[in-house]
């Protein structure tokens, strides 16, 4: 038998690509199912998969998903679906002809391999200008017998340029599924200036898992940080906090973070709920012990342990460390306390009632 060398599409040098959002879904022939991403080459967003079913797991190009985005996007698998694999929905900001950055949702049809991507509709206004990367999960919030709504976290540019985060969700109980814009995340003094990371977790309030975000700010001190919010929708909206703007961040001047983070609740822990894990690229700007040579740049892990209950109105204030990966000093201390906002929805927000 004679085996005939076969190209196959190359990803090119670092700095033709941005950030990737990668996932394990459920296709697959092998046991270990494939690894799908969504990559940024240029301003085209194509779909990339791993194929886990043969030993040397080569990367495959797939189809293309986006022309003209602005930023990476984010990739999950839901349970919407015509066949046995979930579809592949994606959002990812896109530049338009007035020059403004709206979010876009595009969805895959997993039963076909073939079909191709399809454009979704927008999820933020023709008035909105997006600031970055959106963070996108499918929660459990939605018809109880059908599809839990996706929910996204997104910064939108405001008046003088600073950036602010907005919470978006699909309304799956309506025809049509349309998007709607929700509360503000973020204070509206907090300056953000990156990507966030979003995960439901399982402190909760009426049954439902908690929203946890975390995104990067900028310090009184002119440094760039991390910040975690929590929120839930209990209220029939999504009321975040704290509701202030911080004077502290995560890293306490370890270092500047340089990227986005990535969150995710596992499940180490001892009181009843997972710690929140991050991790985060920094640059560590002198020499920090155990760190390495100083001023480099490291991904650096924090972990937010959980409390007894974690119920709200008022979530106990938590023990956190954080370290340099793989070595790195040790940084404890407490994180928050807060109590639940009671004033009445702003007009834009669109409320839904949880079930």
């Amino acid at each position: 038998m004679k085996f005939t060398h076969r190209a196959r599409p190359v990803i090119r040098a670092a700095e033709r690509l941005r950030p990737a959002s990668v996932i394990q879904a459920g296709l697959g022939a092998g046991l270990h199912k494939n690894f799908e991403a969504c990559i940024l080459d240029g301003d085209e967003l194509w779909h990339w998969w791993q194929d886990n079913s043969v030993p040397w797991r080569p990367w495959n190009r797939g189809q293309q998903i986006a022309n003209g985005a602005a930023y990476p996007g984010t990739i999950i698998q839901s349970d919407f679906g015509s066949g046995d694999y979930g579809n592949f929905e994606v959002v990812v900001p896109i530049r338009t002809d007035s020059g403004r950055i709206r979010l876009r949702h595009y969805a895959h049809d997993n039963s076909i391999a073939e079909s191709p991507w399809l454009a979704g509709a927008w999820i933020t206004g023709p008035e909105d200008d997006v600031a970055g990367s959106a963070a996108l999960i499918q929660a459990d919030h939605g018809d109880p017998d059908e599809h839990g709504n996706f929910e996204v976290v997104v910064a939108l540019r405001q008046p003088g340029g600073l950036s602010r985060l907005r919470h978006y969700w699909r309304d799956h109980n309506t025809d049509g599924f349309p998007w709607r814009q929700a509360n503000w995340v973020t204070p509206a003094d907090q300056v953000i200036v990156g990507s966030p990371a979003l995960i439901q977790s399982d402190f909760q309030t009426g049954g439902h898992g908690h929203f946890e975000v975390v995104v990067p700010i900028m310090t009184p001190i002119d440094r760039v940080g991390l910040r975690h919010f929590w929120g839930d929708l209990s209220q029939g909206t999504l009321s975040c906090f704290p509701q202030q703007a911080a004077a502290e961040d995560l890293l306490r001047g370890f270092g500047d973070v340089v990227g986005s983070p990535s969150l995710i609740q596992p499940d180490f822990g001892s009181t009843g709920h997972g710690n929140l894990e991050l991790v985060v690229p920094v640059r560590l700007p002198t020499a920090q012990p155990n760190s390495g040579t100083s001023g480099s740049t490291r991904p650096v892990r924090i972990r937010t342990c959980g409390t007894s209950e974690g119920t709200s109105p008022s979530r106990a204030a938590e023990p956190r460390r954080c370290s340099a990966v793989p070595t790195g000093p040790t940084i404890t201390g407490t994180s928050r306390s807060s109590c639940r906002r009671t004033a009445a929805p702003s007009p834009t927000t669109s409320i839904r009632t949880t079930t």
